[in-house]
Formats: structure tokens, C-alpha cells, sequence
């Protein structure tokens, strides 16, 4: 990403919004992103934001993360609903879920079609493979019942064992289990799913 144009873009919208650069990050719930931002770029550094950061910042400044990120679209585009940013994926495609009613929520634009039961996970690394670094993952709500519309998706699950896993779920050899696949990492086979959530659309993230 371009920084200086990213800050000349941040500049921008604080103008148009009236807020100062603390205030706003401190509305993002990012305190001091704008300002760490300018030493990145002060020190020479290729990186100083994150999508994560850039996705809290631009509902404060009325605008939107593609235009934030890259000039993309109309700089005071409306928002439309956002749907919560739940949780990261990492190593062993494991997924770390948010508690929820956090003072540090994060909410994101998601793709259209989706609803207040929708969340979202951000993966880190290459856990789903080495292109999807810093990807978004945007899944339906929970679900107790594995019916045969998750069978063959890729799913965030939710095992008895505590785990939570993004993975295929296909049906297993035992009755009532399911086997687990990636392309990373070897079949689980036979586990209970407490829950899942399927996976619906995946998008790249700005970084």
C-alpha cells in the first residue's frame, strides 16, 4: 500500500468529518493509529496500517475501506450495515473467536447478502494456504445442526473438544461424525461438531 496517499486520504476525511486525528482514532477504537501511521512513513517503513485498522477508521470518517486503502469508489460513500469482526485464523487453521460486547469491537463492510447474524474472521498467515494471508472470511450465522447444505463447505466448526477450526466438513464413517479436511493439514476424521458456521465468501484484505 501507498501510505503517504492512505494519510493524504485519512487527511482528507478528518477535514470533512471535523474531528482531530486523536479523536478519531480513539472513536475507532485504534488509539493513535493516524499518528503511528506518520512515523511509519517519517521512519521510511513499508508498513504502518492494517486492514483491521483501516476497516475501524473508515465508518468514523464516513467513508470506506477500499477508498481509505486504494482511492477506490466515491470518497463519501454511504456505509451499509456492518457486520462484527469475530476473530482471527492461524496456525493449524485454528480460529481464536472475540468475546462479544468488547470496548474493542471491530466492525466491517461485508459483501452484500449477508445478515445481522453473519460474522466475520480475518486469517493470519498461511494457515488456508500461502495466498490467503490477511484475507476476510465472511460466514452465516451458527448453526447446531450439520444439515446437508454445510456437508462439502468450508465451514468455521466448533468441536467438544474446544477446538475451533476452519475447515471442509464431509460426513464421516461413524454415524452423527464428521471428517474434517484442508489443504494444509492432514483429514480429522470422526469428530462431533457442536456448532458451524459456513463460510460464504472470502475477500482479500487491503495491506
Amino acid at each position: 500500500m501507498d501510505l503517504k496517499a492512505i494519510l493524504r486520504r485519512i487527511e482528507s476525511r478528518l477535514k470533512v468529518v471535523g474531528l482531530s486525528e486523536s479523536a478519531a482514532s480513539k472513536r475507532a477504537g485504534k488509539t493513535d493509529a493516524i499518528r503511528n501511521l506518520r512515523r511509519a512513513i517519517n521512519d521510511g517503513r513499508r508498513t504502518g496500517i492494517t486492514t483491521t485498522t483501516l476497516a475501524a477508521l473508515a465508518p468514523v470518517l464516513k467513508t470506506t475501506v477500499a477508498w481509505l486503502a486504494e482511492g477506490v469508489g466515491r470518497e463519501d460513500a454511504e456505509t451499509g450495515a456492518q457486520i462484527r469482526l469475530a476473530g482471527v485464523v492461524r496456525a493449524g487453521s485454528a480460529a481464536i473467536l472475540y468475546a462479544e460486547n468488547q470496548d474493542g469491537d471491530r466492525w466491517i463492510e461485508p459483501p452484500p447478502a449477508f445478515d445481522e447474524h453473519s460474522f466475520a474472521v480475518e486469517v493470519h498467515g498461511d494457515s488456508l494456504g500461502p495466498l490467503f494471508d490477511r484475507w476476510f472470511l465472511f460466514c452465516d450465522g451458527r448453526r447446531e445442526a450439520i444439515d446437508a447444505d454445510l456437508i462439502n463447505r468450508l465451514c468455521i466448526v466448533g468441536l467438544d473438544d474446544g477446538r475451533i477450526l476452519v475447515k471442509k466438513v464431509v460426513r464421516g464413517q461413524l454415524p452423527g461424525k464428521h471428517t474434517l479436511l484442508s489443504n494444509t493439514e492432514p483429514p480429522i476424521y470422526d469428530v462431533a461438531i457442536l456448532w458451524a458456521a459456513r463460510v460464504r465468501e472470502m475477500t482479500p484484505g487491503y495491506h
